[in-house]
């Protein structure tokens, strides 16, 4: 007994040191809290196939997410590219963020940046019927839109070079005034620069856009198939 006592006290200190070890070890991991899911669309030859989503909010508009969650949440999804587009005309947290139409962009690109994210400024263009709510992408400034006429607006963002397309066309809010569904298809060609219905879509060479539009945290997030040359904000262009 003496014997099966001291081999017990023997392990019994062998155990402590190894246990407190591996408890070390295992507390000085961090847990995994950052984990992307690839989305998995080939290339085609002499392209890169990059998944977009271009209609984004942050809390510099109506949106409830920092934009750099946003950024985060788009890596995440498996996301190559995003524009973030806040309200230029309206700001539900104003009382809490200054106006400063360019800030969202800033802080979500220098998330993006170290994510291998690339982010696209492009704020929307609110207003009544007619037009309703527009997106201008690849801006360069976006306070240059935050102007009393929506045409003007929509001038500055063309000098900008900047692609422009219509939001919620489906929306019951945008269609309520009597317009009928060719009428607003109307206004966006008209938005595009040139007055012409459906039928002069493709002769002007106008494309669709499908986007959702994401305000809370951990939305699901759309996917905008886009075929470029280079992995560049001109090439997504």
């Amino acid at each position: 007994m003496p014997l099966l006592k001291n081999v017990r006290t023997a392990l019994w200190f062998v155990a402590v040191p190894v246990l407190a070890g591996l408890s070390a070890s295992v507390l000085a991991h961090e847990p995994v809290t950052r984990a992307r899911t690839p989305i998995h669309i080939p290339d085609l030859p002499g392209h890169v196939t990059l998944k977009c989503d271009f209609h984004i909010h942050t809390v510099f508009s109506d949106g409830l997410v920092w934009p750099s969650v946003r950024a985060e949440e788009a890596w995440r999804e498996g996301l190559d590219a995003i524009a973030i587009t806040d309200h230029l005309e309206y700001q539900s947290h104003k009382a809490d963020l200054s106006t400063n139409h360019n800030r969202s962009f800033d802080i979500a690109r220098s998330a993006g940046a170290d994510l291998d994210l690339l982010v696209i400024k492009g704020p929307e263009i609110t207003r009544k019927m007619p037009p309703g709510y527009l997106n201008a992408i690849f801006l360069t400034n976006s306070t240059s839109l935050a102007v009393t006429n929506w045409r003007d607006a929509t001038a500055a963002a063309h000098q900008q070079g900047a692609f422009i397309f219509w939001n919620h066309p489906g929306w019951e809010a945008q269609i309520t005034n009597g317009l009928t569904l060719a009428a607003q298809k109307t206004v966006l060609l008209a938005v595009a620069g040139k007055t012409a219905t459906e039928k002069g879509r493709k002769k002007l060479n106008l494309p669709y856009t499908v986007t959702n539009f994401l305000i809370g945290p951990d939305e699901p997030l759309p996917v905008t198939i886009d075929l470029v040359v280079s992995f560049t904000p001109a090439s997504t262009k």
